[in-house]
């Protein structure tokens, strides 16, 4: 675990388990959002909103791919 200053910011990152990186497009924007073990940092901080939402969104794609795979 690493953490480091960004813009004034404190930010941690975590260099071991699964790392999520979402890219949010709009006709005029990008956005890009990075996570690190957010499911884990979850389950340790269950108050943190960002972190539901991101596991929630998480699961949603892995059931999405499980129920669509195509080399069953």
């Amino acid at each position: 675990m690493k953490i480091r200053n960004t813009q004034g910011g404190k930010r941690i990152e975590v260099f071991d388990g699964r790392i999520y990186n979402f890219e949010l497009l709009k006709p005029d924007k990008k956005r890009y959002f990075n996570y690190y073990c957010p499911q884990e940092f979850h389950k340790t901080f269950p108050n943190i909103e960002e972190l539901h939402h991101v596991s929630a969104v998480i699961a949603f794609i892995e059931k999405y791919v499980r129920e669509n795979r195509t080399d069953k």
